[in-house]
């Protein structure tokens, strides 16, 4: 008996592993997936009493120190590519379906920019209940610009 409930316990998580496997090649994480290593990345940035967290690939929360409450403002929906020449270059994330406030539910734009580690900039409000972040991270600052080194043969 008890080596049957370990055998059945290895093959649920097998199971698991290869399900998350597949949710792993199936998802979208950008060009050339540059965001994969983000996959399980969270980044945090305190403003006032709020504490937000934005968890690339999972869902974006509000913590409030005062009353210790804290709101879902969205759980992963999509990536947004640029238009035109900007096709394939990614822009922002976005999350819906956060928890109700009057009238709708919660939602939050991610925006992408290149720098040097994966920090939250800037957070604003600008509709009630939409969300909007501005976030540095070097998973899409692309190949270095190398155009201006020398090239083989070419003096310095």
């Amino acid at each position: 008996k008890k080596l049957e409930r370990e055998l059945q316990k290895v093959k649920r998580d097998l199971d698991k592993a290869r399900d998350d496997e597949k949710k792993i090649e199936d998802q979208d994480y950008g060009p050339d997936n540059v965001l994969l290593t983000l996959r399980e990345a969270c980044v945090a940035k305190n403003v006032s009493q709020y504490t937000y967290e934005v968890c690339l690939f999972n869902e974006v929360r509000q913590k409030d120190s005062r009353s210790s409450r804290s709101y879902r403002l969205g759980r992963f929906d999509s990536l947004q590519y640029g238009d035109g020449a900007e096709k394939d270059t990614l822009k922002s994330i976005v999350y819906k379906n956060g928890d109700r406030c009057p009238g709708k539910a919660r939602e939050a734009i991610v925006d992408l920019s290149c720098g040097a580690e994966n920090l939250i900039t800037s957070v604003d409000e600008p509709e009630t209940c939409v969300y909007h972040f501005s976030l540095l991270t070097p998973a899409v600052c692309g190949p270095p610009d190398t155009s201006s080194f020398p090239h083989d043969g070419e003096e310095l």
